[in-house]
């Protein structure tokens, strides 16, 4: 830093917040620009089990694009859905095995790729409980996703960011 430019270490910190300000409101702007494209809440998500196996595996970032009609949906289509017994709980990823209108609604009934037979859960449902239909898998890329939801990924990422804001602040500085 230069003489009589105390100021100048502020720049530094106006920087670095204005860094990420901007980098925040881009990533919340590309997630409601995905959301609204995708027509659903959860327009990109990562598998994190074998159920799907070997069709989805664990780790892959899958698309979504929401469902307005459920008549769009056919047996055979790989769908996200609410668990019925705990809709608040993480999304299942499933595919369709049976499809019926009933009482003037679909129903749909999924099953696992890997599974041997549907969970009791998800032998009868409302299509209320549908979040989506997967349209894109790209393999593996969701690790990141999920080393970063780990105690060690966290952390990681933290020091990241804050390693970045530091150079940024020194290099203000040295101006």
């Amino acid at each position: 830093m230069r003489e009589g430019t105390a100021l100048s270490g502020w720049r530094g910190v106006k920087w670095a917040v204005a860094t990420v300000a901007i980098a925040f409101a881009a990533s919340t702007l590309i997630w409601l620009g995905l959301m609204a494209v995708m027509e659903t809440q959860y327009p990109v998500m990562v598998v994190e089990s074998n159920s799907m196996y070997p069709t989805l595996k664990v780790g892959d970032l899958i698309v979504v694009h929401g469902v307005k009609d459920p008549c769009d949906i056919r047996v055979g289509d790989i769908i996200v859905f609410r668990k019925p017994i705990n809709p608040g709980g993480k999304p299942v990823v499933h595919r369709v095995v049976k499809k019926v209108y009933s009482h003037g609604e679909w129903r749909f009934a999924t099953k696992g790729d890997n599974n041997p037979d549907s969970l009791y859960w998800e032998r009868d449902f409302s299509s209320e409980y549908i979040i989506g239909k997967v349209v894109y898998a790209i393999p593996l890329l969701g690790y990141v996703v999920l080393f970063m939801r780990t105690p060690l990924g966290a952390t990681i990422t933290i020091m990241a960011m804050i390693t970045v804001l530091v150079i940024g602040i020194k290099a203000a500085e040295e101006e």
